[in-house]
């Protein structure tokens, strides 16, 4: 009854598990019939031949009802399985289907991140140029080779969904280089990572570069109180991790809802453990694992 209240037998299926049924069933009552017909228990020597024919009597015609119920039942539970086991393929079909939309949703809209935020960084950017050129010649070059590579770093990344350690690493010192030529002394940071890990080890792209973005964006820094971002990696736990001491600005930019999350989503979609946050009085980390 089970199998015929499943909303997946409809159409040509159910006549197909009918047909099946039925042929199934046939088939096991000729089998059965033939075994009971033509295979007989040898009859116990020395019988009276009175008694040896009521034997024989009796074992003449088999019924059928119980071959049938039997067939019927074996090939009912074979059914039942076989369809546990389509749906389980269909679930696991479904669910690796729901995670490439998630994915390509995400990947949507971290590009559409990259859009909005180029505007105003070139923006920003290029009147620290302007600045540049007319005070410090030679300081505006290196800060526009800077802005060059980090340039072309977004659009190979546009390709990638993970890149290495190293080129990550790259990433996030042209950054901080340009950010600290903004904001001066009231900027600092310090990264520590392995070589060995730089080469072989891989994080999803703008992994590093995102958590860094979010200490200067959330954080309110002087150069009496600056800012102090920290990168380190734990070769032994493959992890890295960013810290910065925390002075929380009173009020947040408005964001679109891809940040954190985001990179979250990310891992999750890559098979990998999500973020690991720690807040406390006065720092604010986070820690990623690498692939």
């Amino acid at each position: 009854l089970w199998i015929f209240a499943g909303t997946s037998f409809r159409g040509k299926t159910q006549l197909r598990y009918l047909i099946s049924i039925t042929i199934s069933t046939l088939v096991g009552v000729l089998i059965f019939h033939w075994f009971f017909t033509n295979i007989k228990p040898p009859a116990p020597a020395n019988l009276p031949p009175e008694l040896l024919m009521r034997l024989r009597n009796t074992n003449r015609g088999p019924r059928l009802s119980m071959p049938a119920i039997q067939a019927l039942s074996i090939n009912i539970i074979i059914l039942v399985l076989v369809e546990m086991i389509i749906l389980k393929v269909r679930k696991q079909q479904i669910e690796h289907e729901n995670d490439r939309l998630r994915l390509a949703n995400l990947e949507a809209r971290h590009n559409q991140l990259k859009q909005q935020l180029h505007p105003h960084f070139l923006f920003n950017s290029l009147n620290t140029l302007k600045t540049l050129i007319s005070r410090k010649p030679e300081q505006a070059e290196d800060y526009l080779i800077r802005l060059s590579d980090l340039l072309r770093f977004s659009i190979y990344a546009n390709k990638e969904e993970v890149v290495t350690v190293e080129k990550e690493l790259e990433l996030c010192i042209n950054y901080l280089h340009m950010q600290q030529v903004r904001f001066g002394e009231a900027l600092q940071y310090t990264i520590h990572v392995p070589d060995p890990m730089k080469s072989t080890s891989k994080v999803p792209v703008y992994s590093i570069q995102l958590l860094v973005e979010n200490a200067i964006k959330h954080n309110s820094f002087t150069v009496q109180q600056p800012l102090q971002i920290d990168i380190s990696a734990d070769q032994l736990t493959e992890r890295i991790r960013v810290k910065n001491n925390l002075q929380q600005k009173l009020t947040i930019e408005d964001g679109n809802g891809v940040g954190l999350s985001n990179l979250f989503e990310r891992y999750r979609l890559l098979g990998k453990a999500g973020l690991e946050l720690s807040r406390g009085q006065d720092e604010f980390s986070v820690t990623i694992k690498v692939l």
